[in-house]
């Protein structure tokens, strides 16, 4: 399995990010790497987005753009428009 689909998906929806993106991958620490590194994007003033996984109580938590929540509406539309894209 692969990314195909992703890249298809992101390709019908014209998005090329012109930012940097940074995944954080490994068994322990994930979670902390995330925090401290928003926390580092904030304080130098930058606009930081951050999706973590899994969720405690609600889907929100794990989608921030600048430290706060996505609100329902905007992640209900974001689903919406990934969804017309895939078809």
């Amino acid at each position: 399995m692969g990314l195909d689909r992703v890249v298809e998906v992101r390709d019908r929806m014209g998005l090329q990010p012109s930012f940097p993106i940074i995944s954080v991958g490994g068994t322990n620490g994930k979670g902390s790497t995330c925090a401290i590194l928003e926390a580092i994007y904030k304080c130098a003033g930058y606009k930081s987005g951050l999706y973590s996984s899994p969720h405690l109580v609600r889907y929100n938590e794990r989608v921030r753009v600048n430290g706060q929540e996505v609100k329902d509406e905007e992640l209900v539309g974001a689903f919406e428009r990934i969804d017309a894209a895939r078809g």
